[in-house]
């Protein structure tokens, strides 16, 4: 086929349409499972990916399978470490992550980890955690995720995880401060405005920063310590040990 100017018009545009269709399916679908007015002081908000579960090598190891098909590039071993050292914008540069890509990547790595999620483990001593909160009286435990629902409760299944009042799923990719900010909207109790993200990522940060959620920051995640630090979470722990003692301390300050 000879690529002509009116042929290639025509491809970039199919292209164009074929992402804002699956921008609007990935993006424009955040599901909302419970009754966010009824939350009680204070709120502990989840991540899920990194954070919970560890399942950055399945991550990696599914994106690597689509990189030659989408045409980025793959990540071998030696690269992890800088990536863990940058931005969610500076990774997505790093790979060669166009805007119009970032949909059909994302929709198409949603689609393999339903198929795999059983592959992921939580970290260690996080479901241990997890129950000892859902035990406290007046804490209200909120699961915020890109992942789809279906993903999530596998995996809970999985491991008899049934903690959270509010699960919030399908979040977009730069779309976590919009649901804060409608999530903080939504509280009725005026006593519950005491909210804590608990999550992995430099983006995690800047979303709570602008929604004046206060961000526990984990390092056995996405992003290290270095570049969690730079950007000046609330809290950072680097262990599950220091986010237990952190969160226990929340709690007894506000009973």
């Amino acid at each position: 086929m000879i690529l002509t100017k009116n042929n290639i018009f025509i491809i970039t545009l199919f292209l164009v349409i074929i992402s804002l269709i699956l921008y609007y399916k990935i993006f424009k679908t955040t599901t909302i499972n419970g009754n966010i007015k009824q939350l009680s002081s204070p709120i502990l908000i989840f991540d899920f990916d990194g954070t919970i579960c560890d399942s950055f090598d399945l991550a990696m190891n599914i994106y690597n399978e689509l990189s030659k098909g989408l045409r980025i590039k793959k990540i071998n071993n030696q690269d992890i470490e800088k990536l863990k050292g940058l931005s969610t914008t500076d990774i997505l540069k790093e790979l060669k992550i166009s805007k119009w890509k970032l949909p059909l990547l994302a929709y198409k790595l949603r689609k393999k980890m339903k198929k795999k999620i059983n592959e992921a483990k939580p970290h260690n001593g996080m479901i241990e955690l997890l129950k000892y909160l859902y035990e406290q009286e007046n804490v209200s435990l909120v699961l915020l995720t890109s992942n789809g629902y279906n993903i999530i409760n596998t995996f809970f299944k999985k491991y008899n995880l049934n903690v959270f009042d509010v699960i919030i799923s399908k979040v977009s990719t730069f779309g976590k401060s919009k649901m804060l900010k409608y999530l903080k909207s939504k509280i009725q109790n005026p006593l519950a405005q005491n909210i804590y993200y608990i999550a992995d990522e430099v983006r995690d940060i800047t979303a709570c920063k602008k929604t004046d959620v206060k961000i526990i920051s984990v390092t056995w995640g996405l992003n290290n310590f270095k570049i969690l630090n730079k950007y000046k979470p609330d809290y950072i722990c680097k262990n599950m040990n220091e986010l237990e003692d952190t969160l226990k301390n929340i709690i007894e300050y506000k009973s």
